[in-house]
């Protein structure tokens, strides 16, 4: 038998994927202006803190029927989740942020060859050609020009492995279980590990008015929202197409930083942004499983 998603499911799903990116797009401009003196982890625990909040009060009764396989599958990937954040904040401080964005957006690569040996799924031709074009778009849009590899670029490169190991162990194991029960389990465990750092950290910051809206915003948006959008929709498309997507992150962060911030992108990164969607677009013709062979 066939793992091949359905089409038209598999549309609706990359579709509400694209949604969740261009939430997250709205992110870049937005703790821009609001958390500038925040401590990154001090923010990740109070945005997470606020995420578990909301996504309690919803599941309520469901909390009480959590059994020990979907705890060990929640937390594990709520694990690999909290590695990206870690990773991608320590990465930031001895490295350039074009760099950080570049080596990040390495999932989208990263994720098909983890399916091939986690998921026994081959991508397609056409969704390999997706990743090359997103890739190479990626690379135009960060404008990663500068020679080396540093301490900083190492660390980014685990975050982009975390990215993937979560969204391909996803699709694994959440299509047997509650996506929005999974979700909580992995905000629960990104807020408490985030929470034990921010403890550690000299100094947490100061907080704005503008602040606490951001972080209200992003903790139900982009985060419970998000995080629930994507579990629910890698029951019904690929990891590819899912690290496809998220390659897009950057795209409609650009946007919104100039429809907000009025910043400008050069025409490598109007080059590099076409090239992503372009790869998506591709990628949107097939996958082809392990399991086809044997139909």
């Amino acid at each position: 038998m066939s793992n091949k998603p359905k089409p038209k499911k598999m549309l609706k799903a990359d579709l509400s994927l694209v949604f969740i990116v261009m939430i997250w797009g709205t992110t870049f401009p937005l703790m821009k202006i609001a958390l500038g003196n925040v401590n990154p982890f001090y923010f990740i625990s109070l945005r997470f803190i606020t995420a578990f909040i909301v996504l309690t009060l919803l599941l309520n009764k469901k909390l009480k029927k959590i059994n020990f396989r979907t705890f060990k599958i929640g937390s594990f990937l709520g694990l690999w989740l909290f590695f990206g954040y870690a990773f991608q904040i320590y990465g930031l401080q001895f490295t350039t942020a074009s760099r950080s964005g570049f080596i990040t957006g390495l999932s989208v690569i990263v994720v098909p060859i983890l399916s091939i040996f986690i998921l026994k799924e081959i991508p397609s031709l056409s969704s390999w050609l997706g990743v090359l074009l997103a890739l190479t778009g990626m690379y135009f849009l960060t404008g990663f020009t500068e020679a080396g590899f540093n301490y900083g670029d190492l660390l980014t490169s685990f975050c982009a492995v975390s990215i993937a190991m979560q969204i391909v162990f996803l699709s694994k194991y959440i299509k047997d279980e509650d996506p929005l029960v999974i979700t909580w389990l992995q905000i629960t465990t990104v807020m408490i590990l985030g929470t034990i750092i921010s403890f550690f950290e000299t100094s947490a910051g100061s907080l704005s008015f503008n602040s606490i809206w951001v972080i209200i915003y992003t903790g139900i948006f982009a985060t419970a929202l998000a995080i629930f959008v994507q579990s629910r929709a890698q029951q019904f498309t690929t990891s590819t197409h899912t690290g496809l997507i998220f390659s897009l992150e950057p795209v409609f962060g650009a946007i919104f930083s100039f429809l907000i911030l009025n910043e400008r992108m050069q025409t490598m990164g109007l080059i590099g942004g076409a090239l992503i969607f372009l790869g998506i677009i591709l990628s949107e013709m097939g996958t082809k499983n392990l399991g086809d062979q044997h139909e």
